[in-house]
C-alpha cells in the first residue's frame, strides 16, 4: 500500500499522488466495448462465420425460389390446377402472400 496525496494508504494500483497507473488504464481501455474485436480476431473459428454466411445465402435462395413457385402457380390455367388438386382461389391466395411467409 502506498500513501496517497492526503497521507492515506492507497492501493498498489495507485501512484503516490492517487493517480491511476498505466497498467490500470490499459486494462480498463482494452475491456471497453468500443475496443471489441471482430469474431475473426477473437479466435472464433472461421467455420462458424462461413456457416453463418452459408445460412444467409441459403435463406435468400429459398425466398427467391418460393416467390418463383408462387408466380408459376398463379400462371397455371384451371385445367392444370384441377390436375394438382388446387382450387383457383387457393392459388390466388398463395400468390398474394408476402415473400417472408411460408
Amino acid at each position: 500500500m502506498c500513501p496517497d496525496s492526503r497521507g492515506q494508504q492507497g492501493s498498489p494500483a495507485q501512484g503516490i499522488t492517487g493517480e491511476i497507473t498505466m497498467t490500470t488504464l490499459t486494462m480498463t481501455t482494452l475491456s471497453h466495448p468500443a475496443y471489441a474485436t471482430p469474431d475473426v480476431m477473437r479466435g472464433v473459428p472461421q467455420a462458424t462465420l462461413a456457416s453463418r454466411l452459408k445460412a444467409c445465402v441459403s435463406l435468400v435462395y429459398r425466398v427467391i425460389d418460393r416467390q418463383r413457385q408462387r408466380r408459376v402457380l398463379l400462371g397455371l390455367d384451371d385445367h392444370l390446377l384441377k390436375d394438382i388438386g388446387v382450387p383457383r382461389h387457393a392459388a390466388i391466395e398463395e400468390s398474394r402472400k408476402p415473400f417472408w411467409k411460408s
